[in-house]
């Protein structure tokens, strides 16, 4: 399956990509052995991988100076006996310089951010739950799109897409100000209810899309929380939030909030709820 990660400058995406290489080496990656990994033919993609850690504790990456394609492997194990319902799909994100990779309508959208979507059986949306970084017009930019991608296909489908999970990035965000009942009080919150409240008619649009069923909503976190005391696991820098770095003890049992999900359900069609 070829899933393609589209959002707009600033959104996130590669913090959370970064996220999924990074927790390849957290020892709690046993209650979720998925794992993400950067095709070596991608060179993009292979720089990221080298500077996943340092990008998630603060240390800002080159601004891209060309346009830029990023592919990486996701492996999703099977069962114990021989394997069974293992999967394996292909993540694309085309990265564009100047804030070009979800332009507003009636702007030029690079063809190969186009194409990418063209080419591929599944989306991962990434919304920022920060205003700040997101566009007021958010669900028209992906509707544009969406339609410039269907236009350029050969063969008409039913169906865009065969999937399409939508990722509401940032999300401790929406809990910075609970202290240590963050983790608890994030989980309460329903995933669907704050990507509509977030950007207004874009589960309608999504739904469009997709086969019934084929739509799923997550938020997430790249930088995680504190599960010894259920907070915020970042701190604010002069280069933006970054995750705290207070020992090797904590980096090592750090991981993402529910960050694999979306990619469970793009593979498989349904997902296990993750647990902190």
């Amino acid at each position: 399956m070829q899933v393609t990660v589209i959002g707009p400058t600033g959104s996130g995406k590669t913090m959370y990509l970064a996220a999924l290489l990074r927790a390849a080496f957290s020892v709690r990656r046993a209650s979720r052995p998925m794992v993400v990994r950067a095709d070596p033919r991608s060179a993009a993609a292979v720089a990221l991988d080298d500077s996943a850690t340092a990008l998630l504790c603060g240390r800002s990456v080159p601004a891209t100076s060309a346009v830029s394609l990023l592919e990486f492997f996701v492996d999703l194990p099977g069962s114990r006996l021989f394997g069974i319902g293992k999967e394996s799909m292909r993540l694309s994100m085309v990265d564009v310089p100047g804030g070009g990779c979800m332009p507003a309508p009636g702007c030029e959208v690079d063809a190969l951010v186009v194409q990418s979507m063209a080419a591929s059986d599944a989306l991962l949306v990434v919304v920022p739950a920060a205003p700040a970084a997101r566009p007021a017009d958010f669900t028209e930019r992906l509707r544009h799109i969406i339609s410039l991608a269907v236009k350029t296909r050969r063969q008409r489908q039913t169906f865009a897409f065969t999937r399409i999970a939508v990722v509401l990035t940032m999300a401790e965000l929406l809990v910075a100000d609970q202290g240590h009942a963050a983790l608890a009080t994030l989980e309460l919150r329903d995933s669907a209810h704050e990507v509509a409240a977030a950007c207004a008619g874009l589960p309608s649009l999504v739904r469009q899309h997709v086969p019934p069923g084929g739509d799923w909503y997550s938020m997430v976190s790249a930088l995680g929380f504190d599960v010894a005391t259920g907070e915020v696991a970042c701190e604010a820098s002069t280069s933006g939030w970054q995750l705290r770095t207070n020992g090797q003890p904590f980096r090592d049992d750090w991981l993402p909030y529910r960050a694999f999900e979306p990619l469970e359900f793009l593979a498989r069609g349904v997902c296990w709820r993750e647990r902190p």
